[in-house]
């Protein structure tokens, strides 16, 4: 797919060089909380800037299901995005529409929470990976 190769060959590069991993991380979260991402299409393998929420849903045809009888949870996919990318719950529709089958949101706590000293991200580039502590 000619979306994927404009990310790995010009846009991932750039951006590894023009931010830190905690900048990328605030660029990638507003980029989706505006809908800008890319957002999968009823066409199986593409994404589509024009696709709705029910589109998204539909086009993952595997449903998965956790627990037995009341308790037993569906979720229309398999993937789902694990808490810490959102954590303010800003862009919930957004990542929905990318795909998530399900997405844990932010935390719970009684007053907002200062994190970690910064650096608190590191890039992993040979594992494609980062690392948050």
């Amino acid at each position: 797919l000619a979306y994927h190769k404009l990310f790995d060959e010009l846009i991932t590069p750039l951006g590894r060089r023009l931010f830190d991993p905690e900048g990328a991380h605030h660029l990638a979260l507003e980029v989706v909380r505006r809908g800008l991402a890319p957002r999968l299409s009823r066409e199986e393998g593409s994404v589509s800037r024009r696709s709705s929420k029910d589109d998204a849903r539909r086009a993952i045809d595997t449903t998965v299901s956790i627990g037995e009888g009341k308790r037993n949870v569906h979720f229309p996919g398999p993937i789902g995005l694990a808490a810490g990318f959102d954590k303010n719950g800003v862009a919930i529709s957004g990542l929905f529409d990318m795909g998530f089958s399900f997405v844990e949101i932010g935390s719970v706590t009684p007053l907002p929470q200062p994190g970690n000293p910064k650096p608190r991200s590191f890039r992993l580039v040979e594992d494609r990976a980062v690392i948050n502590r």
